[in-house]
């Protein structure tokens, strides 16, 4: 095959996990629903928070993403190259070493 494929990834440290939850969840808890009380109530008493649909939120660490030409023939090492790029720009340390994949397109 003939063409590049543009990878985007991030570098992600050990202690690091994405965290999915139902909004009904995130709004059950106490710490929450004080937050957004003060907030946006402005003194008013016997609030309730709810949501209608249902929303899966997802927490993620924020990290910088970086970009990767590659050839389309080298898609299945798409990780290794990955990582050897984040080794070259001396991203990747002790602890945080793991790649992952965030998007990719041909160009």
């Amino acid at each position: 095959m003939k063409g590049n494929v543009k990878v985007f990834y991030k570098v992600l440290c050990d202690s690091e996990k994405d965290i999915s939850l139902p909004l009904s969840e995130l709004l059950a808890n106490a710490n929450v629903k004080k937050a957004i009380k003060s907030a946006y109530s402005n003194g008013r008493k016997n609030i309730v928070l709810s949501s209608e649909e249902d929303v899966t939120v997802l927490i993620e660490p924020e990290r910088e993403i970086y970009e990767l030409i590659i050839a389309k023939d080298d898609v299945v090492d798409m990780i290794t190259f990955c990582e050897d790029d984040a080794k070259k720009r001396s991203k990747r340390k002790r602890g945080c070493e793991r790649i992952e994949i965030v998007d990719f397109v041909t160009i």
